[in-house]
């Protein structure tokens, strides 16, 4: 007890998560219970509650749980089951900058960026509320009995909220023996399959990360058939987001995708039989050109809010026709992918790739170079692809134009994702640092990109309306506004990527792959 004047040091109160699944009824607890304590219970509430959150799972993964219920949003942490932040708001909330509550709108954005949410289950329950009192009256634990409405048997539709009051830690410790000597389960790390598939979630969240298990061992047709069904499956796991337009990065993650495949066909082709590569990289070569348009029109448009901040105030009002144009372009453009995505065409080609990459193994046997071990094959590759670029420091200049940094921007994407595919064959540290070096080049390279495409879009579609009369003074003042703040930016970027590569070159780190040790996991 503390006495007068004494500061608690207790934090927020405790709270376990508690399910009944089997033989165990809820009255035998509540039974159990009023045995030490006096019940009261509040009258039932039939209440519904909706889940939401990324194609990737993002929040989840970070053990938070965003809910929409009784007309708020609630931001729930799992490992304390507090809320950390409660919106009133309305439901139709699908990005970060959508909501109202600047705190809530901050705490998404770090997290989710530009991923929408999805509405992943809904669960409809009763709620009943128990206090839990003493031989004083006085109300020393809460329970939140809840009675879930679902058709799934192997899913617990009892769970309780046991919930410890300031200055009763001894009576709360004391019900969560009573709860757990009747076998009732905590939810705990290890039933956390149970709790992720009771809340709508996948067991295994999707991620485009490379995460294909090789092995020095094994053939190199085994460890290309591996890692193209690994990237197979990203592919058509992105489509139906692609066709129902839920977010940019299914477009993004699809196209990546295929690079890598492209990446690993160009620098395994040796390998495989001419005819086939040759088929295959004209196909993906397609896919990517059909869809070229839709992402760079995705990229300016979510730098549209960046881009009218920094336009001359005499023109921002009139960006919006811009970016009403770009919109439009945008639609059709999406059109013409999702048309392609659903067509016979692209589904045999599918079903060709498939089955080709089912055939590697068999492949070897007739097929010398597809016999050797993985970790020589990608090994003498990716040097080939450092050699490329030592070359390349002997003629750098500072004033390189622009197909040639995009060149450059290519053979070092390449390498990116060589080293991510085989990264197992060399020391994690070496491996790792060449990667993220790597990628911060890739990046400025990339942005270099977009602001070139950009401006030539811009100055396509501004052609394109002056040809047919439909653009006003102002409007086409704007246009040139945008076109000359996109070449500043390329200017400034352009500076900063020659100097990025130039450093990268000059310090020769990324030959250390050359000279690392070799994992060696067979005699």
């Amino acid at each position: 007890m503390r006495g007068r004047g004494q500061i608690s040091l207790m934090k927020n109160p405790r709270k376990n998560l508690y399910y009944l699944h089997g033989a165990i009824q809820h009255t035998e607890l509540l039974y159990t219970i009023r045995q030490s304590f006096i019940l009261e219970a509040e009258k039932r509430k039939r209440k519904q509650i909706k889940i939401f959150d990324s194609f990737d799972q993002r929040l989840f993964q970070k053990n938070k749980l965003l809910c929409y219920e009784d007309n708020t949003w609630k931001l729930l942490d799992l490992t304390t089951f507090q809320y950390e932040q409660k919106s009133p708001d309305k439901p139709d909330k699908k990005f970060y900058w959508q909501f109202c509550d600047k705190n809530l709108c901050d705490y998404l954005k770090d997290i989710l960026n530009t991923r929408a949410l999805i509405e992943k289950a809904i669960i409809s329950y009763t709620q009943t509320i128990y206090h839990i009192k003493n031989s004083d009256k006085k109300t020393v634990a809460r329970l939140r009995h809840f009675e879930l409405e679902i058709s799934d048997l192997s899913l617990p539709d009892n769970i309780f909220l046991l919930e410890e009051v300031r200055g009763y830690q001894k009576s709360f410790d004391k019900l969560g023996l009573i709860i757990t000597d009747l076998a009732i389960n905590e939810f705990s790390e290890n039933n956390k399959s149970l709790f992720t598939r009771l809340l709508g979630m996948d067991i295994e969240p999707y991620s485009n990360s490379f995460s294909v298990n090789l092995k020095p061992e094994m053939s190199a047709a085994t460890a290309i058939r591996e890692i193209m069904v690994f990237l197979t499956n990203i592919m058509r796991k992105n489509e139906e987001g692609i066709s129902l337009d839920i977010d940019t990065e299914f477009l993004h993650d699809y196209r990546v995708a295929i690079r890598r495949v492209r990446t690993i066909l160009s620098e395994m082709k040796s390998l495989i039989p001419n005819d086939q590569y040759e088929y295959f990289k004209t196909f993906f070569i397609k896919v990517l050109k059909i869809s070229n348009v839709l992402r760079d029109l995705d990229v300016l448009l979510l730098k549209k809010d960046s881009y009218r901040d920094l336009l001359p105030l005499a023109v921002k009002d009139n960006s919006n026709f811009i970016f009403k144009t770009i919109s439009k372009k945008r639609t059709v453009e999406l059109k013409k992918v999702k048309n392609f995505l659903k067509s016979t065409e692209y589904e045999q080609y599918l079903w060709e790739w498939q089955d080709f990459i089912n055939r590697l193994e068999g492949m070897q046997i007739n097929n010398e170079p597809l016999s050797r071990y993985i970790d020589i094959v990608a090994r003498q590759r990716i040097e080939k692809k450092i050699n490329t670029l030592q070359k390349k420091k002997f003629k750098f200049k500072k004033d390189v134009s622009p197909q040639v940094l995009h060149e450059l921007r290519i053979e070092t994407k390449k390498l990116k994702y060589m080293l991510e595919a085989f990264r197992f064959l060399y020391p994690e540290n070496t491996a790792m640092s060449i990667i993220n070096n790597l990628k911060k080049i890739q990046d400025r390279f990339g942005l270099l990109h977009d602001l070139l495409v950009q401006q030539n879009l811009l100055d396509l579609y501004f052609n394109e309306l002056d040809a047919k009369g439909k653009i006003a003074g102002k409007e086409a003042a704007a246009f040139g506004a945008l076109i000359n703040l996109l070449n500043q930016q390329y200017q400034s970027a352009h500076r900063k990527s020659i100097n990025k590569f130039h450093k990268f070159i000059k310090s020769g780190d990324y030959a250390r792959l050359n000279h690392a040790e070799m994992i060696e996991e067979r005699l």
